[in-house]
Parts: structure tokens; sequence; C-alpha cells
């Protein structure tokens, strides 16, 4: 019985251990995404979004998930994030806060 009991708290823990390093993978992944977004050009930012989202998607569910509507939401907000980080970027730019060589 012990041992059943020490086998179930080993997956559990396993478990946990998957769990944390998908989300540090999203993490390491929405971070990196931020930044490239905030210095390329909309259009190339919304490919790099979209992209990237497909891959997380992929990481953390199955392809059936990939179809339903989390998809079509998941691209809406792909679309507000890469326009509205490009309206900060020109924003701060217009300040001379950042300069920019890749952008337009």
């Amino acid at each position: 019985m012990e041992l059943l009991i020490f086998f179930f708290g080993a997956l559990y823990l396993f478990g946990f251990v998957i769990a944390g390093t998908i989300l540090a993978v999203g993490c390491a992944a929405i971070v990196a995404l931020a930044l490239i977004v905030f210095v390329i050009r909309f259009w190339y930012a919304i490919f790099v979004t979209v992209f990237t989202l497909f891959l997380l998607m992929l990481l953390i569910g199955s392809f059936i998930w990939l179809l339903e509507i989390n998809v079509v939401l998941g691209l809406a907000v792909a679309v507000l994030y890469g326009y509205f980080s490009q309206i900060l970027r020109k924003y701060l730019q217009s300040k001379g806060w950042i300069n920019n060589a890749f952008a337009d």
C-alpha cells in the first residue's frame, strides 16, 4: 500500500514539474514575443505573433483544440497586441526615447 501511495505521489509531483515547465516556456515565449513585436513592423509582428501562438497552443493542448474558437480569439488578441505595440513604439520614437533602426 505504501508503495502505491509513493507511486501516485511521484506521478502527482511529476505532473507539477511538467506543468511548471510548460508555464515557464509559455512565459518565456510571451516575453520574447513582446520584445520582438516591439521592434519590428506591424505585419511582420502579426506573423511572428500568430506563429508563436500556434506553437504555444500545440505545447499546451492538442491539434483539435487549435480548431476551436480559441484560435479566433487568439488571433484577435494578436492583432490588437501588434497594433497597440506599434502605436506605443511610434509614440516613443516621436518623443526620442527610442531610436529603432529596424522600424519604418
